[in-house]
């Protein structure tokens, strides 16, 4: 996968120091009883299949289980990880559609302008679907077969997460930067070198 059009490192270093590098590729959202929901056939749990399918691919992600740390807020640590994640991927059920926390993160991923990807595992109903989600494709994983590596449903995740990834990779780095310069009260040193500027719009 080749991000050429984004900033380098180097760019946003030189605009602001030593900075750490986008959380992840992609940000896993999903209910909390959702944890031990199974697919169609096997023994991993479908958050569990969904997670080794996306890191045995190579890209990096985000979820609470694995990243929130103990002492951190969630509502914080959860919108910080979406900005800084390429991908809002949402495990939809029917407990998902009652979480709070899964709602007010899709909210704040579209409001970020995230490509939403939501991954069907369990049957809703279209009229308890938030409006954004009634327009969007959805990925049926309902009686997909396991390993999802070498299932239909896992292969359309893959090219789906990898579809137009450079440009949602160069829109993370710019959309972090651009918030770290707001959050600095846009001071003069948050801002990118005329350099890397002119390299991107090339």
């Amino acid at each position: 996968m080749s991000f050429n059009n984004a900033p380098s490192r180097a760019d946003l270093e030189l605009s602001h120091g030593p900075i750490d590098p986008p959380t992840a590729q992609v940000f896993l959202a999903y209910a909390d009883e959702d944890r031990d929901l199974s697919l169609a056939a096997g023994n991993l749990s479908a958050v569990e299949a969904i997670r080794q399918l996306l890191v045995e691919a190579g890209l990096s992600l985000w979820d609470r289980d694995s990243n929130l740390g103990p002492q951190e807020d969630p509502e914080m640590a959860i919108s910080r990880a979406t900005e800084a994640s390429d991908n809002y991927v949402i495990l939809l059920s029917s407990h998902t559609l009652q979480n709070a926390l899964c709602l007010q993160g899709l909210l704040f991923a579209l409001s970020m302008n995230k490509r939403i990807l939501p991954v069907l595992l369990d049957t809703v109903e279209v009229d308890h679907l938030p409006d954004p989600l009634r327009t969007i494709t959805w990925l049926d994983l309902r009686q997909v077969s396991l390993p999802l590596a070498s299932s239909q449903g896992g292969d359309q995740l893959l090219r789906a997460l990898n579809e137009d990834a450079a440009y949602h990779h160069t829109h993370t780095q710019l959309l972090v930067q651009a918030l770290r310069w707001e959050r600095q009260q846009r001071h003069p040193s948050g801002l990118l070198p005329r350099a890397a500027i002119h390299r991107y719009r090339r």
